[in-house]
């Protein structure tokens, strides 16, 4: 998945961009229930994914709750 954003950050398009994924970005790694890590991190603040950082902060609260 990440080579795949930096794919499509190297050669976007009007209708193809890391914006426009941004939703299915998020879904995808909810779908996986991927881990939260740095590379994660670090792709929410290089490309600007407000939705895909709000959800990981959204679940790490959630499992501080379960605790």
């Amino acid at each position: 998945m990440f080579d795949f954003i930096k794919f499509v950050d190297q050669y976007p398009t009007p209708s193809l961009s890391i914006d426009s994924l941004e939703g299915g970005i998020v879904k995808y790694f909810n779908e996986r229930r991927s881990i939260i890590n740095d590379m994660m991190k670090k792709i929410c603040n290089r490309y600007g994914l407000k939705l895909m950082y709000m959800d990981m902060h959204n679940k790490k609260l959630l499992k501080k709750q379960e605790i």
